[in-house]
């Protein structure tokens, strides 16, 4: 899929990780802060929208039918909610696209300020 797949798969890092949990503690110790999605979270991604300036970030999302696992929600930072009408969730990959494509508005805005744009 990889090979195939167009836009910014060659400009992400993928690590593949055998204990979440662990991999979650190791990035807060190198400073990031955790957001994980879950549409029961009572906070938002406008509400929080603060967080998506952090300059590292790691963002959690679960499976499609069970969503994050209990543990993977304890040990974040953040749990937010895509906030959607009508539509009882989203899958993974809809899920990614909103938040990166609201993650890439918020940057791309921030920098246009600094700008004078």
């Amino acid at each position: 899929m990889h090979k195939t797949a167009s836009g910014a798969v060659e400009k992400m890092n993928f690590y593949q990780v055998t204990n979440i949990s662990n991999s979650l503690n190791i990035l807060k110790k190198k400073g990031f802060i955790i957001i994980g999605f879950d549409g029961n979270s009572n906070l938002d991604i406008y509400q929080k929208k603060y967080l998506f300036f952090e300059k590292k970030i790691a963002f959690m999302f679960g499976s499609e039918e069970s969503g994050l696992r209990e543990l993977t929600k304890k040990n974040s930072d953040y749990i937010l909610k895509i906030p959607i009408k009508n539509i009882e969730s989203l899958n993974v990959s809809n899920a990614v696209t909103s938040v990166m494509t609201f993650y890439n508005y918020l940057i791309s805005f921030k920098e246009s300020k600094k700008l004078g744009e």
